[in-house]
């Protein structure tokens, strides 16, 4: 049975004082928003009908989605769907197509990464 933890942005809870964070995330490098998953971010971006998710090491650089496998729930527009994604162009991101609207769209990402167990991650809602 798979153990998960859900993870938010600093500045979209307060109680992340107390979750021993000490920095802060702004705007990704690819304009996505910004969340953690243990000591690696990760960026969401989304398009209407493309969600992709790249993952960042501690300093936001880039690091190559290979061997990463996961899926991600949406809500959006009172629909819920989920999305499988599979690494894309280069593997330099994660990508999953589904029909939804970006904005306004709630998402939830489940991840395995290489050599670790299964995660989730919750995503703000974007504006």
């Amino acid at each position: 049975m798979f153990r998960r933890l859900f993870l938010t942005l600093p500045f979209a809870t307060p109680a992340l004082a107390q979750s021993g964070h000490s920095h802060s995330h702004g705007a990704g490098p690819n304009g996505g928003v910004v969340a953690e998953l243990g000591n690696q971010h990760l960026e969401l971006v989304l398009r209407d009908g493309e969600l992709r998710i790249y993952l960042l090491n501690e300093q936001d650089q880039p690091m190559p989605a290979t061997g990463v496998a996961g899926s991600a729930v949406l809500q959006s527009q009172g629909r819920q769907q989920t999305l499988r994604l599979a690494a894309g162009p280069g593997n330099a991101y994660l990508v999953g197509q589904g029909e939804f609207v970006a904005r306004g769209t709630r998402v939830v990402a489940s991840l395995t990464l290489p050599g670790q167990p299964q995660r989730s991650v919750r995503f703000p809602v974007a504006p």
